[in-house]
């Protein structure tokens, strides 16, 4: 996938009507190649990211028919597919990659333009869409929480249906949350010899999964039994036949019985042969623990639900997620363990570091979700990383995400703060965002080339920070030289003061105004 254009015909949050950015149509040249926003907090970087996210909520919903209050939403998109891609939604046979314009004019329906002609939505839409943000302010996360409470509905209305096929298929939107990450890491470690995971575990020195636990207690927040679809029943007896050992018992409370399931994986050559032929690929494994895992929104009282079910776009609607103590879930995965490298004992999940946790997180959500033609939305991947592991994110990406025809066909949107990322970013690819002289969003590209480009100038040009050091101790600088000016202290007694200082571009300056001015 590829995205063109996007214009919007009504305001979005910061972003104005008629806002419309264009982008780079060049083909990869067989390597990912992110487009890469930069800009201040509160620069409006991330309204792209949700605004996106929106438009493909609507287009989803539209294509299951369902209600909406999104009459007075008007965008037009634009973005390339590969035959690749297009056959997967659509099974229909195309010469050449597909070039789709969706335009929606408020109140009025979506319609789907094309080279040649006129195509269903449901055909055209990017295979996968996949949201992420590192920080709390998770108003991209808003239209993929809907979505999984979508699947609340869907669960009941198949329930004592025989359903164990694509009937109850994920949606094409999903949100990788922190708490997803231990789903991602198993699967993707599960299936480490079809998964490219050197570039992961090089860099964390991970050699292997050791074991794991998933708990299942099937009842509700008023304690009322759970009934599954026979997708999810088919589900569990595929985790029995494949864990170590599993524990299954009946419970009972005043709202009726409900079982309880414990199942314990010692991961071994064993352990993966039967995890593949029940559940075939990494992915597939990811979907079905990721429906049990929804499950959990059984927890949320019927207020809240309702709550997120109806909000709009101005609401934060991760913060109305209450956090569950991890016994008191319906699904819970844990005691994730691994064998490291140096290590005799294994080392569990929860030991690692955040950083750590951030590239099993974000690069083996890139791995785990490998297919044609899926969009990703990255809100500032990097946060935790030190500076070694910022260098290195869209290297360790291209390592990861390569196959044996080339580069897939992914797009990679993300904001992002560091100036090492966007050092391996071509400049028609970067956007810098900005508040214009009226308050409003804006951007521009960068008039210099971004690729190679050093820390330093990137820093200076795109985030406007021309000093190399911290604002305290550039106080301190600024003191002393005051003190030397007003003659309140010698050349000598200056030159001394700055002996606390590490060196840096602004003492040398300081110093060599010292020896000019005594001289």
């Amino acid at each position: 996938m590829k995205l063109l254009r996007l214009k919007l015909l009504s305001k979005f949050r910061g972003l104005n009507k008629g806002f419309e950015i264009i982008f780079d149509e060049t083909v990869q040249e067989q390597k990912l190649e992110p487009i890469c926003f930069v800009g201040l907090n509160g620069s409006g970087k991330s309204n792209i990211l949700e605004v996106v996210s929106e438009i493909f909520y609507y287009l989803e919903n539209f294509v299951k028919g369902a209600n909406q209050n999104s009459n007075d939403f008007g965008f037009e998109i634009s973005y390339t597919l590969s035959k690749q891609a297009y056959q997967m939604n659509s099974n229909k046979p195309i010469e050449s990659d597909l070039e789709v314009l969706i335009i929606k004019k408020i109140n009025q329906n979506p319609i789907v333009s094309r080279k040649k002609g006129k195509e269903n939505i449901k055909d055209v839409l990017p295979t996968q869409i996949v949201g992420y943000s590192s920080g709390m302010n998770e108003l991209i996360s808003n239209p993929y929480i809907k979505m999984d409470f979508q699947y609340l509905d869907e669960f009941d209305k198949l329930i004592g249906e025989d359903v164990t096929g694509d009937t109850l298929s994920l949606n094409r939107m999903f949100f990788m949350d922190y708490d997803l990450n231990k789903l991602i890491t198993v699967c993707n470690f599960l299936f480490d010899e079809d998964k490219n995971l050197a570039p992961l575990t090089k860099e964390i020195k991970i050699e292997s999964l050791h074991s794991f636990t998933i708990s299942l207690q099937l009842r509700k927040e008023n304690k009322k039994p759970i009934d599954l679809p026979s997708r999810l029943e088919v589900t569990i007896e595929k985790l029995k036949q494949c864990s170590t050992l599993y524990h299954e018992k009946k419970k009972k409370t005043s709202k009726g019985k409900y079982k309880e399931y414990i199942f314990t994986f010692w991961v071994n050559e064993s352990t993966k042969e039967a995890v593949k032929k029940n559940f075939g690929n990494a992915f597939e494994l990811f979907k079905d623990l990721y429906f049990l895992r929804l499950l959990n929104n059984h927890l949320i009282g019927s207020k809240t639900q309702k709550q997120i079910r109806e909000g709009d776009i101005k609401t934060n609607i991760s913060a109305l997620l209450p956090k569950h103590e991890e016994v008191k879930k319906i699904f819970n995965i844990s005691d994730i363990a691994f064998r490291k490298e140096g290590l005799k004992e294994p080392i569990y999940y929860k030991q690692l570091s955040d950083g750590e946790h951030q590239l099993l997180h974000v690069v083996g959500m890139m791995l785990l979700v490998d297919r044609e033609g899926t969009l990703f939305l990255l809100d500032e991947p990097e946060t935790h990383f030190n500076p070694d592991w910022r260098s290195k994110f869209v290297s360790i990406l291209n390592e990861c995400v390569q196959n044996e025809n080339g580069i897939r066909e992914q797009e990679v949107v993300l904001t992002t703060h560091s100036p090492f990322i966007v050092s391996d970013c071509k400049p028609e690819k970067v956007f810098r965002f900005f508040r214009n002289k009226n308050h409003k969003i804006d951007f521009e590209q960068p008039n210099f080339n971004t690729y190679g480009a050093s820390v330093n100038k990137i820093t200076s040009k795109l985030f406007k920070k021309k000093e190399t050091i911290s604002n305290l101790v550039l106080r301190e600088l600024k003191a002393i030289k005051e003190k030397f000016d007003d003659k309140q202290i010698t050349q000598e007694e200056a030159k001394k003061a700055l002996d606390i200082f590490g060196e840096s571009i602004e003492k040398m300056l300081v110093e060599k105004y010292f020896e000019r001015e005594n001289n």
